[in-house]
């Protein structure tokens, strides 16, 4: 990421809908699977940077630059 955020379309031909294989659900369904999912994740890493936008169309993914899901420890 180089700053900007990452926007992923939901249900074009290439969208994460195709790529999941999950085209057998309606817009409705896929949208209600993608924020149950996000919901669970943001229970173990609550600083996640990614949302559906409003429009329901798009996953938006900000970096974890700032806030990252696991951190390195430094060998001494």
């Amino acid at each position: 990421m180089n700053g900007s955020p990452a926007h992923v379309p939901l249900f074009t031909a290439s969208g994460l809908c195709s790529q999941l294989g999950t085209t057998e659900y309606p817009a409705r369904r896929f949208r209600q699977l993608i924020t149950q999912w996000l919901r669970r994740v943001k229970a173990l890493w609550p600083e996640c940077p990614a949302e559906i936008a409003h429009d329901g169309n798009r996953l938006i993914v900000k970096s974890s630059l700032a806030c990252p899901a696991i951190t390195t420890v430094e060998k001494r």
